[in-house]
């Protein structure tokens, strides 16, 4: 549909979409979006001051889809902070966050908006080069998002996920230093829990000049397989005196405590903050009790298991300043 929605038995939802440099691929995904099965209460677009006719091509779909809301930054804010402002500008009751690259299955929103129900937040699956059905993607991952393995990495790409905007409103705070999709998720699970679409809605595509592509190829180079061994205790020494960790795993600490069904996160998280080398210890103990809901991948043996948090800390740029800035 192509028209927001008038009837009261349709919710509000509002797609948040970022841009930049994004021509190449952005018709494809826009008329994908325009043409949801969902009716579409705001498609916001906010450019991050693109160079090429990224805003040429939107103002041409603005002039044809009156729902189209576009915002051009003041200046580069980096994909990060303009995801995060962009979300708060948005006024429907649900979000959907779209990359500028990605194709939707013309149902996406219709499905997801089926499952949510009464959680923070909704996912569904995405398909690349490697993936061809549900089955391929659960045989390559460890599909849980609990808040335990959400505790070390994100597992829930911001182009899957479907949000309650009064989900979003009761962030008390947003660290730009910290990827906007691994913290909506790791809020979504404190505030209501999230349900999960097990259908693949979402074609992304993967390319080298993509902002996640980018990100990965300046912070992170393969490394020996044992040096996480060696050097990754050092690491999460290092890790753990930056001001964005400690307010990252403090704020989960705290909003966790109390809620029955996250107590084995709140453990986990307790050692995490203690600063003694036994409490390191006892951080390696519950990820070795409690490796299959941390594990990114299927199997994992107890001796990786142990050692998670010298993998998840080794050359960890999640916490840095700028980061994501650039």
């Amino acid at each position: 549909m192509t028209a927001s929605p008038t009837s009261p038995s349709f919710s509000l939802v509002s797609v948040v979409m970022c841009t930049y440099n994004g021509e190449k691929f952005l018709r494809e995904q826009l008329d994908s979006i325009v043409q949801q099965s969902y009716p579409i209460h705001e498609l916001l677009i906010q450019d991050d001051q693109s160079t090429d006719r990224t805003t040429e091509i939107i103002k041409e779909y603005q002039a044809r889809y009156p729902f189209i809301r576009l915002h051009i930054n003041e200046k580069n804010l980096g994909f990060n902070a303009n995801f995060h402002t962009a979300l708060c500008s948005a006024t429907g009751d649900f979000i959907s966050i779209s990359d500028q690259d990605d194709v939707w299955h013309p149902d996406k929103l219709k499905e997801m908006m089926a499952c949510i129900g009464d959680k923070a937040m909704c996912f569904s699956f995405s398909a690349t080069s490697q993936d061809h059905s549900i089955d391929d993607i659960e045989r390559r991952l460890n599909n849980n998002e609990s808040l335990e393995r959400l505790l070390f990495s994100n597992c829930v790409p911001g182009h899957s996920m479907l949000l309650r905007r009064s989900m979003i409103e009761k962030i008390p705070f947003w660290d730009d230093n910290v990827l906007y999709d691994w913290w909506l998720a790791i809020n979504a699970q404190l505030y209501g829990g999230v349900a999960r679409c097990n259908k693949i809605l979402t074609n992304h595509r993967v390319h080298q000049e993509s902002a996640m592509s980018l990100f990965y190829q300046k912070n992170y180079k393969k490394a020996k397989p044992y040096l996480p061994y060696l050097k990754g205790y050092q690491s999460y020494r290092a890790l753990r005196k930056k001001e964005s960790w400690q307010k990252f795993y403090r704020h989960i600490y705290r909003e966790s405590n109390g809620q029955k069904e996250l107590n084995t996160a709140h453990r986990i998280v307790d050692a995490m903050l203690g600063k003694s080398f036994f409490s390191f210890l006892k951080l390696c103990l519950f990820c070795t009790i409690h490796k299959d809901k941390i594990a990114a991948r299927k199997k994992i043996n107890h001796l990786r298991a142990f050692f998670y948090p010298c993998f998840y800390a080794y050359k960890n740029k999640c916490f840095n300043d700028r980061a994501f800035h650039d």
